[in-house]
């Protein structure tokens, strides 16, 4: 019985140092990584399509608060949002590090203000998490999930759902 429990261990110790060198593909997820009001929230990259400097804004009369206006970039006139308010989160003011992402989400697409672009980093599907049950109602159906990034949580926006939360406002008459 010894002799079958050691050639037991063996095998199990030889498959053990087969997998520790078996290197396998993870799928991994591009996400930009910016900050809204000093809250760090990601976009899937396959989403943004560019990321552009604050030129000037040109206000259009009667929109929304969160249609800041249409900026021209790379020869085309492009909507500016401030999807802020629609996430709950307090306004803050444009400063020399706000950009705007030019985003594509099904047929809508629109910049985005944001107050930094942090980072662009691809992470494997595995470092994504559900998002947390304490998060604020306003803004947890906006967000798809969370990952870390330098010690810090990173919520995963739903682009899809933005947009479709303005084109519903849009539609009421808000």
């Amino acid at each position: 019985m010894d002799d079958k429990r050691e050639s037991m261990e063996k095998t199990l110790e030889e498959r053990e140092e087969l997998e520790l060198g078996v290197e396998f593909e993870e799928e991994s997820i591009q996400f930009v990584i910016v900050t809204l009001a000093e809250q760090w929230c990601a976009f899937y990259g396959s989403a943004v399509t560019s990321i552009a400097t604050v030129e000037t804004i040109t206000p259009i009369p009667g929109t929304p608060d969160y249609l800041l206006g249409v900026m021209y970039y790379q020869g085309r006139v492009e909507s500016v949002l401030d999807i802020k308010s629609i996430l709950g989160i307090r306004d803050s003011a444009i400063t020399g590090k706000s950009r705007v992402a030019i985003t594509l989400s099904g047929e809508v697409q629109s910049g985005i203000l944001v107050d930094t672009v942090e980072d662009v980093v691809d992470l494997p599907e595995r470092k994504i998490f559900a998002p947390l049950h304490t998060m604020e109602q306003a803004k947890k159906e906006f967000v798809t999930g969370e990952i870390e990034y330098r010690e810090r949580n990173v919520v995963i926006l739903d682009l899809a759902k933005i947009f479709e939360r303005v084109l519903e406002q849009e539609d009421r008459g808000a």
